[in-house]
């Protein structure tokens, strides 16, 4: 048919198949704003003259300044995308593009290397508490560490 990614993101909020309608509020939110960004930038695009080079500047553009971890999850976004096209859609384009992301490896930040100690966490309530009084945060932050919570 020829779909611009415009057209791709308006079909994935709307169609009830897509599964973006079943996430949880806060998911919903999120993707909805990383959607918003990939159409802003570059929701004029055909989806029929992407390639992998042009793929990879985005990445790239969102990486700078090292936003490594939002470029990541941008990809992932038109990953997903890529899949609702030709999965719902069944527009061969989309299959192109979804094979293409789901062999080109992005950086992503991985897990941490540093773990959080108690004097940290000491720091960060006594912040909460005395600079912005947020005491809400420092319960939390105490209580995040103490149950061993992620």
């Amino acid at each position: 048919m020829g779909y611009t990614l415009k057209q791709l993101i308006e079909h994935y909020r709307s169609d009830p198949d897509s599964g973006f309608a079943g996430l949880q509020y806060q998911v919903r939110v999120k993707q909805n704003g990383q959607l918003a960004r990939i159409d802003d930038e570059h929701g004029h695009h055909q989806i029929r003259n992407i390639r992998t080079r042009k793929l990879l500047a985005w990445h790239k553009a969102w990486a700078s300044g090292g936003k490594i971890a939002m470029a990541y999850e941008l990809m992932v976004r038109l990953r997903a995308l890529f899949k609702f096209g030709y999965t719902i859609l069944e527009d061969q384009e989309c299959h192109r593009l979804h094979n293409i992301l789901k062999e080109t490896r992005f950086r992503s930040l991985g897990p941490r290397s540093v773990q959080i100690t108690a004097e940290h966490v000491r720091a960060i309530r006594v912040t909460a508490h005395e600079h912005f009084g947020w005491h809400s945060i420092a319960l939390a932050q105490a209580l995040q560490y103490e149950l061993l919570l992620s």
